[in-house]
């Protein structure tokens, strides 16, 4: 990675992290019953977010030997109308590992990119304050595209297409052209 960063001097270079704590845990125990442990055992979910996110941040600080500019973070959070935990509960497990990542790309002058589809709008005031740099979103119209910008435009930065769900899919060009002029508008 390092020879192919440098290769590269005046492009911006992301590491990737493809699953933070919330998506290897969905790995490790499915996602059934990580929804139960969430609720019956919240002390054994913490201490396994900590055992992940320490292991993560090491990977931010390798990443950042190697040379990259920013770290990209993905997973997916939400369902079609609303975030797949309780923001309260999400805050109590899984927001310290998000803290602790930020943190580190931070301290290597890397840039945080957080991909989430689903409407995660309960959880992005607090990923703003966590540290995230730029929101990967790329379903406007369930996130409330107008809504969306309003509350959070000026706070964050945006990198997102047209909705990938419910626009792209129906292939129509005038309205392909249409979401991408009210994202420029509102976001």
């Amino acid at each position: 990675m390092r020879r192919l960063f440098q290769s590269y001097p005046d492009l911006f270079k992301v590491g990737c992290l493809y699953n933070a704590a919330f998506s290897i845990l969905c790995c490790l125990r499915g996602f059934e019953n990580l929804m139960q442990d969430v609720l019956a055992e919240p002390a054994a979910v913490r201490e396994a977010c900590g055992l992940i996110d320490r292991e993560l941040v090491d990977v931010v600080h390798s990443y950042a030997a190697c040379g990259a500019d920013g770290l990209h973070i993905m997973e997916d959070l939400g369902t079609q109308t609303t975030t797949l935990i309780r923001p309260a509960v999400w805050e109590k497990l899984f927001a310290p590992g998000y803290e602790r990542l930020c943190r580190a790309a931070h301290e290597h002058g890397m840039r945080v990119i957080l991909h989430s589809c689903g409407r995660i709008n309960d959880l992005v005031p607090r990923f703003i304050e966590l540290g995230v740099d730029v929101l990967n979103m790329q379903q406007p119209r369930a996130y409330g595209l107008v809504e969306f910008g309003e509350q959070f435009r000026g706070k964050v930065a945006f990198l997102t297409t047209v909705d990938i769900q419910s626009t792209l899919p129906r292939g129509d060009e005038r309205e392909v052209r249409e979401e991408a002029r009210l994202l420029i508008k509102h976001w």
